[in-house]
């Protein structure tokens, strides 16, 4: 399909109108430039991207092609203070602060030396853009919790929930408005590029108006009662703002998944499994809750591939109006198999 007949597919999944579901592949190739693009030269940055974009077409997926510069999870927290450090592979974050007492987060400035790093990154990437090969996107972006987490530490977040639940809400507030001023500022350079009729973003998904799939995984680590005084107010404070507001969570965090719904402004859930569970059933119920809820649905697996039995038991149980689902391969023969079988075995009749 091309960029505008797969944004036309995804479109339909967010009116909930898609007779079959959408579905995802992954599958274990040799792309020609791996790792992150921090050390990239913005001179090579372009053609990098389509030489794996092109390579990455061989696997069967309802997605649109996207290009951004890709920095990791750990960008968001550093433009507010951690430390940062990439080893050519990956990124990650250093904490700041042992308690959330003494965090404090610095205002978005648009001179941070990894701020100006990006920008050099992606002015070459919104400058080439076109509907025949990629779309621009925004970084990969974590929630208000996550920032938290990243300038602390899980633990001793998990500590001052408990020790200091007002320092954390304040704290919370804060990573609410930092997170406002990286998107807003992407966005802008997004539009002056042209891009002017919704969002792309990691996630290869195509949303309306401004938009953006943002992430807490931090969820995962604690129940319904803290995400209903932490989480609830901070991410309330994004979606509203956003046209399209998409969530990316670990099925770790299915117990707060009653909360999670109750957010204001949430079009869509991604549920990712994780090795340790919960089991496929548990995982039917929260999706059929999430579909109840009348908010869009992807079910990923990208860490603990599903069986066919398992798959079997997802596609009899959701809606595909509204379910985007996500497979793990073997290799490419296994990625176009499980996309044709997922399409050919779950339709509205």
């Amino acid at each position: 399909m091309t960029i505008r007949e797969t944004i036309e597919l995804q479109m339909q999944w967010w009116r909930r109108e898609n007779t079959r579901p959408l579905v995802g592949t992954f599958a274990p190739i040799k792309f020609p430039c791996g790792g992150m693009d921090v050390d990239v030269s913005p001179h090579e940055i372009v053609e990098r991207k389509i030489a794996n974009l092109r390579a990455g077409a061989v696997i069967p997926a309802d997605d649109v092609p996207v290009a951004y510069p890709d920095f990791g999870t750990a960008f968001i927290p550093t433009l507010a203070g951690a430390g940062f450090e990439y080893d050519g592979r990956t990124t990650w974050s250093i904490p700041c602060a042992s308690s959330v007492v003494e965090l404090k987060l610095k205002p978005f400035d648009t001179g941070h030396p990894l701020w100006k790093k990006f920008v050099e990154r992606m002015k070459p990437l919104l400058e080439n853009w076109s509907w025949d090969t990629y779309l621009p996107a925004a970084c990969v972006m974590v929630g208000p919790m996550d920032i938290l987490s990243a300038m602390l530490g899980p633990e001793t977040l998990a500590m001052d929930l408990v020790e200091h639940p007002e320092e954390v809400k304040a704290r919370a507030a804060d990573a609410v408005k930092l997170f406002h001023d990286v998107f807003d500022e992407q966005v802008r350079m997004i539009r002056a590029a042209g891009l002017t009729e919704g969002m792309a973003d990691w996630m290869r998904t195509w949303m309306p108006g401004k938009s953006v799939c943002y992430s807490e995984d931090f969820a995962a680590l604690v129940g319904e009662e803290h995400f209903r005084e932490f989480f609830l107010p901070a991410d309330s404070q994004i979606m509203p703002k956003l046209d399209t507001a998409y969530l990316h969570l670990h099925s770790g965090a299915l117990p707060c998944l009653p909360a999670v719904l109750e957010i204001p402004g949430l079009k869509a859930l991604e549920l990712s499994n994780d090795p340790s569970g919960p089991a496929m059933p548990a995982l039917i119920r929260a999706g059929q809750q999430v579909q109840q809820a009348n908010i869009r649905l992807q079910m990923s697996n990208w860490e603990h591939p599903i069986t066919r039995e398992e798959l079997n038991m997802l596609l009899k149980e959701l809606d595909p109006r509204g379910l985007k689902i996500t497979l793990q391969a073997k290799s490419i023969d296994e990625a176009h198999a499980l996309y044709h079988y997922a399409k050919e075995k779950m339709c509205v009749r």
